[in-house]
């Protein structure tokens, strides 16, 4: 509480009989009213903030920018070093070389004279193309069952999707008699297949995946010769798969 003036509201010094703005004498009825709360006179000048309060003014401004600066950076960094994380590491995984199992679904590798060189020339091709981590490989029975698998590991989706249409157009533009495309899911994998329906001693059926929802990043084409049908080879690609990329 400060004591004032009841004449002009001016602050009134403690013990004094006269105001020190007015000179109005301080009465009797000033000294039993003359305590208020604290009121700036408009003729009082604001006084000047000290460092220290604007200090305390500035701290929480620089408190928020500082909380706005790590937000915007945190997101700066999950925006953009995520994505190179996961490239990278995609890029690591794709060099992982895929296996070459000696059987798949029960039939053996293809040891027939020529058979691998055959094989090795077309990786070589495939090579030649861009896919540096890739497998084809033959397996049979005799000539009961045979099955030809084409496959390749890479971290560019355009680049798996690309290598399965090719082998697509490739098998339409030289097989006739292709069936429409079905689509099935087995132990997991996805696989588009089609039948031949007059294979005339060529391949019954063929089958092909591509990993774009997986870590294995791989795509591959099969191909069935003999008694194996479109159902049959959907189970050994998917077998393929497992044995060669997983």
């Amino acid at each position: 509480m400060q004591q004032t003036c009841q004449t002009c509201l001016a602050p009134v010094a403690p013990g004094a009989d006269r105001c020190a703005h007015c000179q109005a004498p301080l009465t009797a009825a000033d000294q039993t009213f003359h305590l208020r709360p604290a009121m700036r006179h408009p003729s009082t000048p604001l006084l000047p903030e000290t460092p220290a309060q604007r200090q305390r003014n500035v701290l929480p401004l620089v408190l928020t920018l500082a909380s706005l600066g790590a937000v915007v950076t945190m997101v700066l960094v999950l925006a953009i070093g995520i994505p190179v994380l996961l490239a990278a590491r995609d890029r690591a995984r794709a060099r992982v070389p895929l296996r070459e199992p000696e059987a798949v679904g029960g039939l053996p590798r293809v040891q027939a004279p020529g058979q691998r060189d055959l094989e090795t020339q077309a990786e070589d091709v495939i090579r030649r193309g861009g896919y540096g981590n890739t497998v084809v490989a033959g397996y049979g029975n005799g000539q009961d069952e045979i099955l030809l698998v084409l496959a390749v590991r890479s971290s560019s989706d355009n680049a798996r999707r690309g290598f399965v249409e090719a082998q697509r157009q490739d098998m339409r533009d030289n097989v006739s008699g292709f069936g429409p495309d079905e689509e099935f899911t087995r132990d997991g994998l996805k696989v588009t297949c089609a039948p031949v329906r007059d294979a005339a001693g060529g391949p019954t059926a063929w089958c092909s995946w591509s990993d774009d929802d997986s870590d294995d990043l791989s795509a591959g084409f099969t191909a069935a010769f003999g008694t194996v049908g479109m159902e049959r080879l959907s189970l050994l690609t998917a077998q393929a798969h497992a044995a060669m990329v997983r």
